[in-house]
């Protein structure tokens, strides 16, 4: 059964908008769901202890150990000239705490080279490697906690059948990526630029993390982009956390890593919420994915047969 709409117009006081906003962030921060899945499920506990270890330990920690020691380190035994003065130790310790300080920014062309070698030998392999492995575990994390939260309740399947499925994840797999390229190009506008990607990248989380459990329901892509448009200021408002904590951390591995580690979270909160039927004077449907869409179905018509693209 396809989702119906809410929020629909009306003479209503603002504050439905603030609460359906209020509501998405509440939702974000409440553990309870992810808790409970972890610890009864075994699948979901195995999966999520693999998923933290793969990023939160060995990406996320060898990414700290580069920026705050070994890049630090580096820098300063190259700013310190090679001597048997006494003022030799003095020199590295004070460059390596000028080096901390700047949270190893590249100073010089060593430290600048080391962060190339860094980023092609360990750096991007291990984005891929976690990439790959991750959606993997992601996968099996929301089937298990969608079984759990439904207490066995199994997957509706979709009217259309595999071909209409494979449309959809093509079309949904190619406007993420759509999306994802948006937010970048909308970063890098001065002024309003970074606070408009940042409720972006708020919005892309969420639907991100709600996929899974749409597709669970067997909802459509286009009904599941319809409900996500229409609940826009609640979506908002789940991602938002999310979106501020990869805006404040500076490196972008650690961000990756980082963001791997609360991905399963937000997908397992995701399972068991949903928008309150809060009305609003705000507009009831936000053509959040309307540029992606358009450059996504220009894309596919240019790459696939006309009977796949969908919209």
């Amino acid at each position: 059964m396809a989702p119906s709409a809410v929020g629909a117009g009306g003479d209503v006081a603002p504050v439905g908008a603030i609460m359906s906003f209020l509501s998405g962030v509440f939702d974000s921060i409440n553990i309870v769901t992810p808790v409970q899945c972890i610890y009864g499920s075994e699948v979901v506990r195995k999966e999520f202890k693999t998923v933290f270890i793969l990023n939160g330990v060995v990406f996320l920690g060898f990414t700290i150990f580069y920026q705050f020691v070994l890049a630090p380190i580096c820098s300063a035994v190259y700013l310190c000239e090679v001597s048997q003065s006494s003022g030799y130790i003095q020199c590295v310790a004070t460059s390596v705490v000028t080096s901390w300080w700047s949270i190893a920014e590249p100073a010089d062309n060593t430290a600048f080279e080391l962060d190339i070698l860094w980023t092609f030998f360990f750096s991007m392999p291990m984005f891929l490697i976690s990439k790959i492995l991750s959606n993997f575990f992601f996968q099996d994390i929301a089937d298990a906690g969608y079984s759990h939260t439904r207490e066995g309740h199994r997957t509706r399947k979709k009217d259309g059948g595999a071909f209409r499925d494979l449309a959809d994840m093509v079309y949904d797999s190619v406007l993420l990526l759509m999306l994802g390229i948006q937010i970048f190009l909308l970063s890098v506008v001065p002024i309003f630029g970074p606070f408009i990607s940042t409720l972006f990248n708020a919005w892309l989380h969420a639907l991100y993390c709600f996929e899974y459990t749409w597709i669970h329901k067997g909802w459509s892509f286009s009904n599941r982009i319809r409900y996500f448009e229409e609940n826009w200021l609640y979506f908002l408002g789940f991602g938002l956390p999310v979106a501020l904590l990869d805006f404040a951390v500076e490196s972008k591995w650690a961000r990756v890593a980082l963001y791997q580690v609360i991905f399963p979270i937000s997908m397992l909160i995701a399972l068991s919420v949903k928008p309150p039927k809060w009305s609003s004077i705000l507009p009831a449907r936000m053509p959040i994915c309307r540029e992606s869409q358009w450059a996504t179905e220009w894309l596919l018509k240019q790459m696939l047969p006309k009977s796949l693209v969908t919209g």
